[in-house]
């Protein structure tokens, strides 16, 4: 499982003031509340409200309240801009995010039309087209009328074509036109590595797919189209009898940086009747699939309270440090909460895990992006500092306690947040990572003691 370090979390924390003034900007709970009303007054008479919620300034016990009416504000209002540009009979527009949901039923009228559209303009230059699989009075005409006219073709000429010639076969037409349905890109090559077929949304993606040749891509889509030309030559050789060799079918993902997007790709070898043979590319975008992937991930690899890298997944980056420790300079500090069980007791478990998350995001907020934060037990944390001297950690560590002496002062609370930690270089002398986590164990309560007897004095 890939590691995400500190980065992986900061969107989560930049929208997280400082913690110095987290309680003294805060809104009252009832301000908040008012917000939210009028925001959702706004949605109910069909709008959006115009203006988001100050995350920052709210409640901790609303923030994320805050954030979710934000993205739902933020969805509405592209939601609504959508369907009035459909509305307008306008489908050149911009297509809400995938993660839209509440424009799921607006985007699919839209795939709905464009394919009406589409289809009705290849019937006008002449080309047949298939009927729509599409409910509703309207596609039921549109499919009377595909059944007229597939009647006139009715007795074409059923012949396969050669590679690059015109098609006429009405049978030809039926199959073309399915492909042009489906929501994948097609590509067919020749043996010659010339593109001789592209259905719309590959002509979508690879603009001016025609007139470009195989073997110079533009340059966008380099990474797909690299893949593409890979396949340069393979046909050379092909008996035409037996055009199955191993590698097909071949099956390929691929990831294009500057988009962003993945692609899942099916290569297999094709054979018309006059015995000329092809590659026929089937390309699929899977890029919604990949970052559901890559969350699921995530949410198996951070703590959902503290975001904090789990036991498991830290503990398996605490043994890929560990290992480098003859040729690195690796730090490590275990912390502890001092008295969260009398927290729980007297106060709740709500208060518990408020302390919990505060005294985690000062760990986090104080840390370099290099370095990992890993949530150990209940209230025991571990602090891996990359590429850090012991004095630095050390320095790091002080600035942690100024912070959480000014939280303590903001703060309105019974009680006092507070931890202990203990730090210990890995070095080459300590046989295994259980040594090290028992010394730094050590050490962190050692300083527990000692602060412990300095507050009693």
């Amino acid at each position: 499982m890939p590691f995400l370090c500190k980065s992986a979390v900061v969107t989560y924390f930049n929208e997280v003031e400082v913690l110095g003034n987290i309680m003294v900007k805060k809104q009252t709970l009832e301000n908040a509340l008012a917000e939210i009303e009028v925001m959702l007054d706004a949605m109910l008479l069909g709008r959006s409200s115009g203006n988001l919620l100050d995350e920052d300034s709210f409640p901790l016990e609303l923030t994320s309240i805050a954030k979710k009416m934000n993205r739902l504000d933020i969805n509405f209002a592209e939601a609504q801009q959508f369907t009035k540009e459909i509305a307008h009979g306008n489908l050149n527009t911009n297509i809400p995010s995938k993660t839209n949901y509440i424009a799921g039923h607006s985007k699919e009228i839209h795939s709905q039309l464009s394919s009406f559209c589409w289809s009705i303009e290849q019937l006008m230059e002449g080309k047949m087209v298939s009927k729509l699989n599409y409910p509703g009075e309207l596609f039921d005409s549109y499919n009377n009328l595909i059944g007229k006219v597939s009647a006139i073709f009715a007795n074409a000429e059923t012949a396969a074509p050669k590679w690059g010639d015109t098609v006429t076969s009405w049978r030809y037409h039926q199959i073309l036109s399915a492909i042009n349905q489906l929501r994948i890109m097609i590509i067919e090559v020749s043996a010659r590595g010339e593109i001789v077929f592209a259905n719309p949304l590959a002509r979508t993606v690879f603009e001016n797919i025609d007139v470009m040749p195989y073997n110079h891509p533009p340059s966008h889509h380099k990474a797909l189209l690299k893949y593409l030309c890979s396949f340069e030559g393979c046909l050379d050789n092909i008996d035409t009898v037996q055009l199955s060799p191993k590698k097909f079918p071949a099956f390929y993902e691929v990831y294009e940086e500057d988009t962003n997007d993945w692609y899942k790709i099916t290569s297999d070898l094709v054979k018309l009747t006059d015995g000329s043979a092809g590659l026929l590319h089937m390309i699929d975008n899977i890029s919604e699939w990949k970052n559901m992937e890559r969350q699921l991930e995530l949410f198996a690899t951070i703590d959902s309270l503290t975001s904090a890298y789990t036991r498991k997944a830290g503990i398996q980056k605490l043994q890929e440090l560990f290992d480098q420790r003859s040729d690195h300079t690796h730090c490590f500090a275990f912390v502890d909460i001092d008295e969260l069980k009398e927290i729980n007791d007297k106060f709740g478990h709500n208060e518990g895990d408020f302390a919990i998350k505060s005294i985690s995001r000062i760990l986090l907020s104080t840390i370099q992006a290099k370095d990992f934060l890993i949530r150990y037990g209940g209230d025991e944390f571990l602090i891996l500092f990359t590429d850090c001297p012991e004095d630095k950690a050390q320095e790091a560590i002080k600035r942690m306690y100024k912070q959480l002496e000014h939280i303590n002062t903001s703060l309105e609370k019974e009680y006092t947040l507070a931890f202990s930690a203990g730090i210990t270089m890995m070095t080459p002398e300590i046989p295994d990572m259980d040594t090290l986590i028992s010394i730094a164990d050590q050490r962190m309560y050692q300083n527990k003691m000692k602060r412990k007897h300095a507050a009693e004095k």
